[in-house]
């Protein structure tokens, strides 16, 4: 083994940088040393190629041993003879998969928090904001507002009160729970209370408006 051959040895086997590295690539070709020679070149250049290293390969590459070939037969039957004993204890380092943490379910409470209110002249316009809600969700966001009395405007493209719902939105988004509609918005009158109002009024006719015939909770007589 020639001088050259023989400082490489010392390079390969000292740099604990390499050590791992280096003795799991031997154990794995150690059966078949004539092509563990072959692939060392290779591996030499990629291990002095970082910036730290890389005098380990200048040194080598020294002028004054330009003549020196590097036996790399010689150096592969070294690291065979110098790891053999620790390839039965060798273990080599298990790299540990990182698990991303589960991303918190989005949930409509939480959504709504971060609407916005604009209350107008006629009412108020809630803007939703801009995070995409799997369809479920949003059905449960469209509710709420729907029971708190908005309805979905298309040229506003926000949600259209007729009053300012600041507070009872954040009362629904406080307690978590979906608000009930208001039983109180519409209140058909019950047939009874209907045909008394007449009899006391004395109406000879009554005619019913459209818009309570088309709730078919429309009282005529």
């Amino acid at each position: 083994m020639n001088p050259r051959t023989d400082v490489l040895c010392v390079y390969l086997t000292n740099e604990s940088a390499w050590h791992d590295e280096l003795l799991q690539f031997v154990k794995n070709r150690a059966s078949n040393p004539k092509r563990l020679a072959e692939l060392l070149p290779y591996r030499w250049n990629s291990l002095t190629a970082t910036p730290q290293h890389r005098h380990y390969r200048n040194d080598i590459n020294d002028p004054e041993w330009e003549e020196l070939p590097i036996e790399w037969d010689e150096v592969a039957q070294y690291l065979i003879d110098r790891y053999s004993e620790l390839f039965d204890t060798f273990t080599p380092p298990v790299k540990q998969p990182t698990i991303a943490a589960p991303k918190p379910k989005p949930s409509w409470h939480t959504f709504l928090a971060g609407a916005s209110v604009e209350v107008t002249d006629d009412g108020a316009l809630v803007e939703l904001p801009d995070e995409k809600l799997p369809k479920e969700k949003y059905a449960e966001v469209k509710k709420v507002l729907e029971n708190l009395g908005g309805a979905w405007s298309t040229s506003e493209q926000r949600f259209k009160f007729d009053y300012d719902p600041s507070q009872a939105l954040q009362r629904a988004i406080e307690s978590k729970e979906i608000p009930k509609k208001n039983p109180l918005a519409y209140f058909p009158t019950p047939a009874t209370v209907a045909s008394a109002l007449i009899d006391a009024v004395g109406f000879r006719a009554c005619r019913c408006l459209r818009r309570f015939l088309n709730h078919r909770r429309g009282v005529a007589r």
